[in-house]
């Protein structure tokens, strides 16, 4: 199954990724360098581009259409 074109950003996928693996925006803060509410707000903008409901659907989605493994 070929990728959807993503809409994210490397960093965002960057985030996404580490959503899906179970790790929370602290977590996320810590690993990226960014901060906390930086990722906080990357996430919100993240579900909002592409219709996620909570941040497990984005991971969701971002698995299902193959932008990350």
């Amino acid at each position: 199954m070929t990728p959807e074109p993503c809409p994210l950003s490397a960093r965002e996928i960057e985030i996404v990724t580490h959503l899906a693996e179970g790790k929370t925006a602290k977590d996320i803060a810590d690993l990226t360098g960014l901060s906390w509410a930086s990722v906080n707000q990357r996430i919100k903008t993240m579900r909002r581009i592409v219709g996620a409901e909570n941040s497990p659907h984005l991971a969701a989605i971002a698995l299902r259409k193959g932008w990350i493994t």
